[in-house]
């Protein structure tokens, strides 16, 4: 990967996190009508295979002080973010019109859930701007 690659990697990460991040609120704002649970697995996502895969090449690029931060978030971030999903998984039921819904004692739950996943995400958004700023300083040869 050159130094361009990792940081259009970096940017596009971060903004997937945002997206899905979005798309929580949205089907929160719905009850949850017509969404599709998703149960992440932190090592398969795109993210997760670029912090698993080769761990001694990102850790070069984002040093190992941002490499365990970041390790840690993003566990934190697909844990809160499966918490949603299984509410939704274990306690929905069908609607006539709506598809499926939760009912008002999981909506509560998920709430709680998603104030969580909302704070994991704004603070991996600072994890990536200070990674991306570590790699715009580094030198071309650290890469590839």
């Amino acid at each position: 990967m050159t130094k361009q690659e990792c940081i259009n990697f970096l940017e596009r990460t971060q903004r997937s996190y945002n997206t899905h991040m979005s798309t929580m609120k949205y089907n929160e704002a719905k009850n949850f009508s017509g969404y599709t649970p998703v149960i992440l697995n932190k090592e398969k996502s795109l993210v997760g295979k670029w912090i698993y895969e080769n761990i001694e090449a990102t850790k070069n690029i984002t040093g190992t002080i941002f490499y365990d931060e970041l390790e840690s978030l993003h566990s934190q971030w697909c844990e809160e973010y499966n918490k949603i999903s299984n509410v939704y998984l274990k306690n929905a039921k069908k609607s006539f019109l709506f598809g499926k819904k939760i009912d008002s004692m999981s909506k509560d739950k998920v709430k709680a859930y998603l104030d969580d996943l909302i704070h994991t995400t704004e603070q991996i958004t600072i994890m990536f701007n200070k990674i991306l700023t570590r790699v715009h300083a580094l030198p071309e040869s650290k890469f590839v």
